[in-house]
């Protein structure tokens, strides 16, 4: 389960209430392993949620988490990450991606990355490379090893650059 923190609702009264996701809490629902799906995303509400339109006031009736609304609805993430960060160190070999939204590390295709010294310039394709860490533990943020070979082709190539 997860508990919303800092997501709004929608200002207007009605039968239908439009929440609007924090990016902490939409980011921390995409990286649960939950919610992927129909089948696997449900709804419980306490009772202090809302009120109705009546002079009374009526509470909310509670959906407990005993006994969850299944969504009637699901819309698909389609929405791809993006690389909003890069830092190179080649001292330590390590490469730094940042990311938009959090990032399944188990599906980098390190021979899918190409660095570019200059735009137009010289290109090194990785060959491989490990994931080195995590960080924050959200996947926001990858530092990746470098292997020798590539760290090596790099080097030469900033040098021949420079």
């Amino acid at each position: 389960t997860y508990r919303l923190t800092s997501s709004t609702a929608s200002t207007s009264s009605g039968e239908v209430i439009t929440v609007f996701f924090s990016m902490y809490d939409f980011n921390n629902i995409k990286n649960s392993a939950f919610a992927k799906s129909f089948v696997d995303t449900y709804l419980a509400i306490d009772s202090s949620a809302t009120t109705d339109l009546s002079l009374k006031r009526n509470s909310l009736m509670p959906i407990t988490i005993f006994n969850p609304l299944q969504a009637s609805k699901y819309i698909k993430d389609q929405t791809p990450p993006v690389v909003q960060t890069v830092v190179l160190d080649l001292n330590s070999g390590l490469l730094l991606l940042s990311f938009n939204e959090p990032v399944n590390t188990t599906t980098i295709n390190f021979s899918n990355i190409i660095v570019t010294l200059l735009p137009g310039n010289t290109m090194v394709t990785l060959t491989s490379g490990s994931i080195a860490s995590v960080v924050s533990g959200s996947a926001f943020a990858v530092t990746a090893s470098l292997t020798p070979q590539d760290l090596l082709q790099l080097k030469l190539s900033t040098t021949m650059v420079a």
